[in-house]
């Protein structure tokens, strides 16, 4: 039952973010790296260390679509809601952990600077959840990352 729920707010969220109109040579580009936590969310033990640093790709057009795609939590489509460096961005895509599968995400992040051209800092968390495709079971990774962004 909850997956079900799951996928459709996958497809009303998919269906959102196709329904606005885009800017799709205008935006910005940021590259962010950091640590992720896999399976379902919680602190690591003291005797097991966080896995290596992951890199993310993030694609943001004038318009507020975004595309992520990194290792960990999956390839991510969604909409960026801005104001005054600070963002909140919702959506879904395919969530990976240790396993993979649909589900939904929300990222909330700072950005210094404003306005086009120009290198500027960047840096966010996202939350994940998502539903392993052969096991039905829950995943639910995390990411914290910092990076830079070029805007054009």
């Amino acid at each position: 039952m909850m997956s079900k729920v799951l996928v459709s707010i996958l497809y009303i969220m998919i269906g959102l973010i196709a329904s606005t109109n885009q800017s799709v040579f205008a935006g910005s580009l940021s590259l962010r790296t950091g640590p992720q936590q896999l399976g379902n969310g919680g602190s690591y033990p003291l005797f097991i260390p966080p896995a290596s640093h992951q890199m993310a790709l993030t694609w943001v057009t004038d318009s507020g679509f975004e595309s992520t795609l990194s290792l960990y939590p999956g390839l991510l489509f969604g909409k960026r809601f801005q104001s005054q460096g600070l963002f909140l961005s919702l959506g879904g895509g395919l969530i990976i952990s240790y396993a993979a599968g649909p589900g939904i995400y929300s990222t909330f992040g700072y950005e210094t600077g404003s306005g086009s051209g120009g290198w500027h800092f960047t840096a966010d968390y996202t939350q994940a959840l998502g539903i392993d495709s052969s096991t039905k079971k829950y995943i639910a990774p995390s990411s914290m990352r910092l990076g830079v962004l070029w805007r054009y």
